[in-house]
């Protein structure tokens, strides 16, 4: 059972999976593009995006870095919020 994805591979998942059911799909496509860290994903990631696809609000109210998301989800969300250092 594989335990990660290269990115490419979870970024052409996330494409076919997310495009109809993801309110922030275009913001995760411009993140994943061009914001996103290119190393493989690995399952817990995979998941807690899953998750936070239904279960964060699109305007974050509901969001709390303090949860426990994975570093890949913070940095989305820093990145549609205009927080995110290209550097």
């Amino acid at each position: 059972q594989t335990k990660v994805l290269p990115f490419e591979v979870a970024e052409q998942l996330w494409r076919i999976y997310f495009e109809t059911n993801f309110g922030l799909y275009n913001k995760f496509i411009q993140y994943i593009e061009g914001g996103a860290e290119k190393k493989p994903i690995n399952r817990d990631t995979w998941k807690m995006v899953n998750q936070f696809r239904y279960s964060i609000k699109e305007d974050f109210s509901n969001y709390d870095e303090m949860d426990g998301w994975p570093v890949f989800i913070d940095n989305f969300v820093n990145f549609v919020k205009g927080k995110w250092n290209y550097s």
